[in-house]
């Protein structure tokens, strides 16, 4: 009886998956084989960027730099923007929307106040333009200037 239990045990452990760190996906027969199948994303590739020089070259990669420091602050900026011009469409009149824009104003800068003293002059003037450049794009011209409408 002892015998049969332990034969039991030992053949239940065999039926136990174990994981050999693969991944499991698509599969599709061809000529009897068994081939994976997935799509793989497409890879853009550009030519290398040629400089005239090597302040030029230094520039561009201070420009780059400084536009991946500043451009995620843009969109936060930028999307508060939309939500408080949404916002003051439901508003009833012009003192209630005035009284918005203030809190909306002293909020922002209280949040992004420390961001914005770490930034340099040239990434200050950066952000003016990305803000100003989406605002453009995304929200209408008499949210920006309410007196020209």
């Amino acid at each position: 009886m002892l015998s049969i239990a332990l034969l039991f045990s030992s053949a239940s452990q065999a039926q136990e998956k174990t994981n050999l760190g693969g991944y499991l996906v698509p599969m599709c027969v061809y000529n009897g084989d068994t081939i994976p199948a997935f799509q793989i994303p497409t890879i853009h590739i550009f030519k290398p960027l040629k400089f005239r020089n090597k302040k030029e070259q230094m520039e561009y990669y201070k420009l780059v730099r400084n536009v991946k420091k500043v451009y995620p602050i843009a969109r936060e900026i930028n999307q508060t923007i939309i939500e408080t011009y949404e916002y003051l469409q439901t508003l009833p009149n012009e003192k209630a929307r005035q009284r918005h824009i203030k809190r909306v104003e002293k909020g922002l800068k209280e949040q992004y106040t420390p961001r914005m003293k770490k930034l340099s002059f040239a990434q200050g003037k950066l952000l003016i333009k990305l803000i100003s450049s989406s605002l453009f794009i995304s929200v209408p011209k008499s949210f920006l200037n309410p007196k020209s409408v």
